[in-house]
Parts: structure tokens; sequence; C-alpha cells
């Protein structure tokens, strides 16, 4: 399964439609699977790069807000990227490294969203903030319009159309990623460019020792091309696209059929 002699020392998974289903719900076979590996790991962040046991975390376009189920499957003390790489955090929330967009940048991209119909959200210091039209979706959802300082690490506008991709490209310096939700449609994520998972990964691996060689990564979406690129073993779902099974190592079974949890118990829970 794994290149070269060494075995992995890390697994590194997306949330949305990897660990969740289409549904963004975490079934209990992979809950209860992810709990026997994590007690294997060590729970040491100062020597993450030991050969204890594996080290499991997340790499996901999430921010915190969004991710809080998914990061409670892990060791409190683990180091996950988030927001599709611009921001690494414990799994208490503590920040180690992010990368920001400038609030003005934001305020401008957001006011073209809104002419052209779409919605966006963004986390700013632990909270999710939207545009006036969501906020009827969640309670724990803020209005945007009540912050002065707009930076953040991943600006996500759904519901976009033609118009707002062809005005969105004038900015330069950005990292888009194009994408479709079950739930929302077409969106896009919004990161610094240069900024994207494998980026957050490479400094993942600067802060926990480990090497990139040595972790397999999970993932289904275009967001995890590079990614899966830069990891040792890059598997992706059945439900990927053409583009990203093309750039993996391995391509498993669907995310509605527990197709993460056999692998992980065929793979890693096996002894």
């Amino acid at each position: 399964m794994f290149k070269g002699n060494s075995s992995p020392l890390a697994l590194a998974f997306d949330v949305d439609k990897t660990l969740t289903n289409r549904w963004k719900q975490i079934g209990p076979r992979t809950k209860e699977t992810v709990k026997k590996l994590r007690s294997r790991q060590s729970s040491s962040v100062a020597n993450q790069g030991d050969e204890s046991g594996l080290h499991l975390f997340v790499c996901t376009g999430r921010g915190f807000p969004q991710a809080t189920e998914a990061l409670q499957l892990f060791n409190s003390e683990a180091i996950h990227v988030l927001n599709g790489g611009g921001r690494i955090v414990t799994g208490s929330g503590e920040v180690l490294f992010e990368r920001l967009l400038p609030s003005d940048l934001v305020k401008e991209i957001t006011k073209v969203a809104i002419e052209t119909g779409s919605q966006f959200e963004f986390d700013h210091e632990g909270e999710v903030f939207v545009s006036p039209d969501k906020l009827g979706q969640s309670i724990s959802y803020r209005d945007a319009r009540q912050l002065d300082n707009w930076s953040t690490t991943l600006l996500c506008v759904q519901q976009i159309n033609q118009k707002f991709v062809a005005q969105l490209y004038r900015w330069p310096d950005l990292t888009i990623k194009e994408m479709v939700s079950e739930v929302n449609g077409p969106y896009v994520d919004i990161t610094l460019a240069e900024v994207n998972k494998a980026t957050g990964l490479q400094k993942w691996s600067e802060l926990t020792k480990i090497p990139l060689d040595r972790v397999v990564g999970f993932g289904d979406g275009y967001n995890d091309i590079e990614f899966l690129k830069i990891v040792g073993w890059g598997v992706a779902m059945g439900n990927a696209p053409t583009e990203l099974k093309q750039v993996a190592d391995e391509v498993i079974g669907d995310c509605d059929s527990d197709a993460l949890a056999e692998y992980l118990e065929a793979n890693f829970l096996h002894n």
C-alpha cells in the first residue's frame, strides 16, 4: 500500500464527503474506527515525529467553527490543517499558523457576490459571519455587516454564477477553488495565492517533524488535488471527480457506503 520501505506515521483526512457522507454526517462506523485508531496515537504534540503510533488529523477547507464536530473525533493535542491550508490549529483551537486575506479585499469580493446574487460566509475569531440572506440558515451565523475587520483565511462564496466567476478572476494573487455541494450548489473557496492544502501540510510537517512521505491522505474534491499529490500515499474516495482519482495512488468506495471505515479497518486495525 505504501511507497518505499517506511510505514506511515500519520493519517490526514478531508472532512466533507470523506469523513462525512454527502449530507455532512459522520457515520457511526467511521466514528468507532477513528476512535480505535486514536487510542494508538501518541498524546504528545512535542513528539509528533516519533514512531509510537499513527497521528490522526484533518486537512479540510472548513474553519474551526465548522469543523468542531469532526475535530472532536481526534486527540485534543493533534495539529490540524484548516481553511484550505490557510490556518493550522490544535484540537483546542490554538492557532499555530495562518495566512489572512486582507479585510478590504474580502469586502470587495463579497460586494460583488451580493451584486451577482451569490451568498458568502467566512470565519473570524471563532465565529462564522455570513451575507444577510444566509442568517436564517443557522442560529450560529453572525451578520458580517457587524464587523469592521473582515480579514479571514478562507472566503467561501456559494450559489455562484458565471457573472460572479468572471469578475472574481480580475483579482490577482488569489487561489480559487471551484466546487459543487449537494446542499449549496456551485461554490468557490478563496484563499491567498499559493495557499492550499499542500502548502498547509508543508507547514504542518515543519511543526510536527513528520515527513510528508510518511503521511497517508484521504480526500474527495478538487481542493484535495495538491494535497494527495504531496503525501506519501493519496487515497481518493469513489465519489471524487476524475481529476482527483487520476492523481491518487488508490481509489476506494463511496463516502455513503462506509468505505473509509472499511479501508481503515483493513489496513490499520488488522492486528
